[in-house]
């Protein structure tokens, strides 16, 4: 970068670096807006799936509470169960889960409304249908000691589903903070090449056009200026380089015609 940026004008350099560091921060508050717009419905979606638990195990404790009518226990539990099947398909939930049919969050989230459709609502359906007809006690307790049993086992399904919505979630943010990290040591990399432009450039090369104009000022042209390029302030040094070659000859010219006429 050094050398190429040694062939340009000194304002095309520090603009290229500006503009650099300008794109970094820009680059690096993107990069923030979009992730954090990905962030946006996880934490929805975690506690969408988190309540799945709580509702498997509400439409076990309605299944089992025999202190209800059979008629009240039915009802019950069928609210319990849409409001499950609301919760598996909500938005809050559904947001988050992408539509690639190979992602972990896609198959978790599947696996989850498979067990939920296949293991879970079938005993459940036939168990709600007994109490409805208003069945004796006993009879209904063969499709729900099915449900009681197989919930434990859906509840690590759904435990499996939030644990790969914490995953995403973290490594979206260890995604966020590895670009802050590697745009951070871009912007101080360009700062420090700026800061090293400047000192070398402009600063340094200051310095020596001034020492060189104090010199001719008080009438002594045999200082030169070391800084001579392409840039600027590199014209400007072989400007001064060649009027003060220009000023010496005259004042030498001028000496030899002044210790001349003295002779005469």
């Amino acid at each position: 970068m050094m050398r190429r940026l040694a062939h340009r004008p000194i304002l095309a350099r520090l603009g290229m670096l500006m503009a650099a560091i300008v794109a970094l921060a820009v680059a690096s508050m993107l990069t923030s807006v979009i992730i954090a717009q990905t962030m946006e419905g996880m934490a929805t979606a975690i506690n969408q799936a988190g309540s799945l638990r709580m509702q498997s195990y509400r439409i076990g404790v309605a299944l089992a509470d025999d202190s209800l009518p059979p008629v009240d226990r039915a009802a019950r539990a069928e609210a319990l169960a849409d409001e499950f099947e609301d919760r598996l398909r909500s938005p809050r939930l559904r947001n988050a889960i992408p539509d690639q049919a190979g992602n972990p969050l896609t198959v978790a989230h599947a696996r989850v409304a498979r067990l939920w459709r296949e293991d879970m609502r079938t005993p459940l359906r036939e168990h709600i249908r007994l109490l409805a007809e208003g069945a004796q006690a006993g009879v209904p307790a063969l499709p729900r000691a099915r449900y009681l049993a197989a919930v434990d086992e859906f509840v690590g399904q759904i435990d499996a589903l939030v644990r790969v919505l914490e995953e995403v979630a973290e490594g979206r943010i260890a995604t966020l903070r590895m670009i802050q990290w590697i745009v951070l040591a871009l912007t101080v990399f360009a700062v420090v090449v700026a800061m090293a432009l400047v000192i070398r450039r402009v600063i340094l090369p200051l310095q020596d056009l001034l020492c060189c104009a104090d010199q001719a000022r008080r009438g002594d042209f045999s200082g030169r200026t070391r800084y001579c390029g392409d840039d600027e302030l590199g014209r400007l040094g072989s400007a001064l380089n060649l009027m003060a070659e220009g000023l010496s000859k005259i004042y030498g010219a001028l000496e030899l015609r002044v210790q001349e006429k003295t002779r005469d």
